[in-house]
């Protein structure tokens, strides 16, 4: 029963409530919502990630609630600062900040989200997979089997879609960058001219992916407000 398929249903499931569960806490905070998943469809790997790492290294502690807390805090807290240096070292931009507050670790990990991580390893061992387990067993192996490579199909796809996005979007503030270093030798006109022209193929992404990360760095950081205006321009001339 417990096959790579079931697994990764596991994983897809988890992501997904990730997704719903990142929209609800940016909700609380900011009172609005936000669609803050990496990827286009509605799911978060990294909480599939996270869960199904506890899922399988805490095994032999489920009866010892402490002990499941603090490890699901320091795989979790781990799980993410691999996440946050790996994206940054492939993408160039450092997607989230913890940097303002409370014992962060380079920004990329703090002591709050590590609390929430390990209250929801609680959750998730002790509600969530029992529940995810049931439901799955009741489907037999054959269609497991093929709602597993449906997933994994339209997961690949998204993936490849977001990051040819992403480095379509670093190109851009690369574009950006070079109008800005040229300011001083053109008149504003022409290079809001440029700026607009330069966007127009790119005039959703970049809004998309500014409102899931908010604190994101980029590397050209100088260039943001820049582009941010100019895509607000853009969309008021049309």
């Amino acid at each position: 029963m417990y096959t790579f398929s079931y697994w990764f249903l596991v994983f897809f499931i988890f992501s997904i409530l990730g997704y719903f569960s990142e929209i609800i806490y940016c909700y609380i905070m900011d009172g609005k919502i936000v669609n803050r998943g990496f990827l286009y469809g509605p799911y978060c790997p990294i909480y599939g990630v996270g869960a199904v790492f506890i899922l399988f290294l805490l095994k032999d502690y489920l009866r010892d609630p402490i002990v499941l807390f603090v490890f699901s805090m320091i795989i979790c807290s781990a799980i993410e600062y691999i996440a946050s240096y790996i994206m940054e070292k492939l993408f160039n931009n450092k997607w989230w900040d913890y940097s303002n507050k409370k014992y962060n670790i380079n920004g990329r990990v703090c002591l709050f989200n590590s609390v929430l991580f390990g209250l929801g390893g609680l959750v998730s061992v002790y509600f969530l997979f029992p529940l995810i387990n049931r439901f799955l067993k009741l489907i037999n192996n054959t269609l497991l089997e093929y709602l597993a490579v449906i997933f994994l199909i339209l997961f690949i796809i998204d993936l490849i879609i977001t990051i040819s996005q992403i480095n379509k979007f670093n190109k851009q503030l690369a574009i950006i960058n070079k109008i800005k270093n040229d300011m001083k030798i053109k008149i504003p006109a022409i290079v809001q001219s440029k700026i607009n022209k330069s966007l127009k193929k790119y005039k959703t992404y970049p809004k998309r992916i500014i409102k899931a990360f908010p604190n994101i760095k980029l590397k050209q950081d100088s260039n943001i407000k820049l582009l941010i205006n100019a895509i607000k321009e853009n969309r008021k001339k049309k």
